[in-house]
């Protein structure tokens, strides 16, 4: 964490002096660039643990060299595949500019190329993540976002221009990928296919990274993300424009918090797929991990809620916020981190149909806010709270009792073959 939360801090200072450098209108295409950059990038989380728990296994089984080079099959896999499609939406977004003329196309070419080195660097963040070198890991994102906030600045500096920002940016994080993995080698590996079948190990991770694994993951994680914003979503629909402004004002520091305990999972994640895969029990583990999330949360949510005069309700602070609201965020955040971590942990025990689970709640709080008068900021941040918090402890619940179960089925099926006949 004290080396990937300054990482954070400086790509939000990206963003700081790029409204100081630029004019208000180049700042607003700048801006719209990085958003598009970001929602394109959103998948990366989901490739994150999924590439991760067989490198971590891998590593278990077959030692440091099982994980690297566990580690160069997923940076060509993802080199090749997410090269691909960054091909065609350069060709389309040539296409659209040649039939309209709407937009900058260098602009889009750019923002397409810095998603595809993005995609690529994350596998740098797999290798290191996996092979449980996190010292490692927290340098590698920090190099990442310090050469990013370089290059971006740099070329908007000397340039005043969103296109030399987002030239500068893609260069920079080019770089790190150059160290890790050679990619110019890969021009002479299989391209689309890029597993090799020369050892165990080898077959080992291909029968780990089948589409209906990912998918099942896919599919759970992006239900706790929607949880996550459901209370957004919900003030969006339910509030008016001066309350929905409240709301997300007050939003912005809870949230920040949830990304803030992100390098919780990347170091919990990886350890229990190892112990799992080396037969040990996990359970100790997973309960430090949850005295973990919750002190570090809660510390934030204190640390937050005793600043909120400066952070929030003051001169200088957000505009529009307040701190009740905030308040009723921070403990729903708090909630949600326990129950992200309870997801995660599922994900590396490969219990990947429990988190399918969380799409109850999701449609019962749907119908519960349908049916509820909410109409004010404070009546949504209670709520979201409260259901935050009863979806943790529901979800623990199912999950313990799914655990338990398979623990009693496999003790009975030993028991079984251990009958004499």
């Amino acid at each position: 964490m004290v080396l990937t939360l300054p990482a954070a801090l400086l790509n939000l200072g990206l963003a700081y002096l790029a409204s100081k450098w630029l004019g208000a209108a180049e700042f607003g295409i700048y801006y719209a660039a990085i958003t598009a950059i970001n929602i394109a990038f959103a998948p990366a989380t989901i490739l994150n643990l999924f590439f991760t728990r067989a490198v971590a296994a891998i590593g278990a089984e077959f030692g440091s060299p099982g994980a690297v080079r566990a580690s160069s099959q997923v940076f060509r896999f993802i080199a090749s595949w997410v090269g691909a499609f960054t091909g065609v939406g350069i060709l389309l977004a040539g296409a659209f500019w040649w039939l309209s003329g709407s937009f900058a196309l260098w602009v889009a070419v750019l923002a397409l190329l810095i998603v595809y080195f993005s995609y690529c660097s994350e596998a740098g963040r797999i290798a290191f993540q996996g092979d449980g070198k996190f010292v490692h890991l927290g340098v590698f994102t920090l190099m990442w976002m310090a050469l990013r906030f370089a290059g971006g600045a740099a070329g908007i500096y000397f340039f005043h221009s969103v296109w030399a920002g987002l030239a500068g940016i893609a260069i920079a994080i080019f770089l790190p990928i150059t160290f890790l993995f050679r990619p110019w080698t890969m021009l002479r590996e299989r391209f689309f296919f890029p597993w090799s079948t020369d050892n165990s190990a080898d077959r080992k991770f291909i029968s780990m990274v089948k589409f209906s694994s990912f998918a099942k993951l896919a599919s759970g994680f992006l239900l706790f993300m929607l949880l996550a914003n459901a209370d957004i979503l919900a003030a969006y629909l339910m509030l008016d424009p001066v309350d929905l402004s409240i709301y997300s004002a007050s939003s912005v520091l809870p949230k920040g918090l949830l990304i803030a305990t992100l390098p919780l999972i990347q170091l919990i994640f990886p350890l229990i797929v190892g112990e799992r895969a080396s037969a040990r029990p996990t359970v100790l583990l997973i309960l430090r991990g949850a005295l973990l999330t919750l002190l570090v949360s809660g510390a934030g949510a204190i640390a937050i809620t005793v600043l909120s005069a400066p952070l929030c309700t003051g001169a200088h602070g957000i505009a529009s916020c307040n701190d009740d609201v905030m308040a009723y965020g921070l403990t729903a955040i708090v909630a949600m981190s326990m129950l992200r971590l309870a997801v995660s942990a599922d994900y590396a025990a490969k219990n990947d149909l429990i988190p399918l689970l969380l799409a109850a709640p999701i449609a019962a709080g749907w119908l519960l806010v349908r049916t509820s008068d909410i109409s004010a900021p404070l009546s949504l941040g209670q709520y979201y709270a409260a259901f935050s918090v009863a979806t943790l402890v529901s979800y623990s619940a199912a999950s313990i009792a799914f655990r338990a179960m398979k623990l009693l089925r496999a003790k009975m099926a030993n028991a079984q073959h251990q009958v004499p006949r």
